[in-house]
């Protein structure tokens, strides 16, 4: 450590050269409120995520990027600024993920904040009353009453469940981030997500912009779904101007209009084939749970 603690404002350098993180730290912190204030440049290496705790569950993971951070508020709900980051670089034993630089800036606005991310692989913008934080339980609160069993109420507990805010996602196609989640996904031209939540009412729009996208033998032509709720039920709409396999089988103006509600889901699934090759045809599917069987369906 070489810097100045003053009047709970520590100013200077920080080296920190562990087996789990290597850290060198240059800048401000400010210890007088409630929240730290802090100006920095910092670079991290070795960063090992589940020693730290961080992400518990990836036990081979390392991290390692630069930092130049801004970030002030009188309560966490307050904390705002400005964080860039560079050379972010991500290793296990299966993969390596770069990413040449990631920005975020947030900035206080009546009755909210103004959320920007920017990265070389795609954009999140997030605007009105919520903040870094509470962020999450905002979309764990409106999905809760129509899939209780994935969404523990708990979770809730002490968080801001009044959130509301308009978001909108664009996100290019990257094998190595995709990858993260399945190697067997892909898409072409951007994905685009837009939509509004509600917190306080449960009440979210979801809207994805067509794409044509894949996974395993399946591709989807100009997909696109909409996802909204009404009353106690939520709509999902999924549309397709052709669904095919690799081995030449396809449905052409595939369509599911489906209803889930907290123990059921009705889905009319449609398609029109507009060539000779294929039939047209139309299916309801009624699944349910009871108290004798887990599931039932009905076709």
């Amino acid at each position: 450590v070489d810097g100045l603690l003053h009047r709970q404002v520590f100013e200077g350098n920080v080296l920190i050269n562990d087996t789990n993180v290597k850290l060198d730290f240059n800048g401000l912190v400010n210890f007088k409120s409630d929240v730290p204030q802090i100006k920095c440049v910092s670079k991290v290496s070795g960063l090992h995520l589940d020693k730290i705790n961080l992400v518990p569950s990836d036990t081979n993971g390392e991290l390692s990027a630069n930092f130049t951070l801004d970030m002030s508020g009188k309560t966490m709900s307050e904390l705002h600024g400005n964080l860039f980051v560079t050379d972010l670089y991500y290793a296990n034993p299966k993969r390596r993920i770069s990413i040449d630089t990631i920005s975020l800036a947030d900035k206080l606005i009546p009755g909210g904040h103004d959320i920007h991310i920017k990265s070389t692989i795609g954009n999140i913008d997030i605007v009105g009353s919520t903040n870094l934080f509470d962020l999450p339980y905002a979309f764990v609160k409106v999905s809760q009453p129509y899939a209780p069993r994935w969404f523990d109420q708990k979770i809730l507990k002490g968080k801001d469940t009044t959130q509301i805010f308009d978001y909108s996602l664009k996100l290019r196609y990257d094998p190595k981030i995709v990858g993260l989640f399945s190697d067997e996904l892909s898409w072409t031209d951007t994905l685009q997500i837009s939509g509004r939540v509600d917190a306080a009412n449960a009440d979210f729009e979801l809207d994805m912009a067509p794409l044509t996208w894949s996974y395993k033998e399946y591709v989807f032509d100009s997909n696109r779904i909409e996802v909204k709720p009404s009353k106690d039920s939520l709509m999902i709409s999924f549309n397709a101007k052709k669904c095919a396999t690799n081995q030449a089988m396809f449905l052409e103006n595939f369509n599911v209009q489906s209803i889930l509600t907290n123990d059921s889901l009705n889905a009319q699934v449609s398609w029109f084939n507009e060539t000779n090759q294929a039939d047209s045809g139309f299916i309801d599917i009624w699944l349910y749970r009871s108290d004798k069987y887990l599931l039932n369906a009905y076709l």
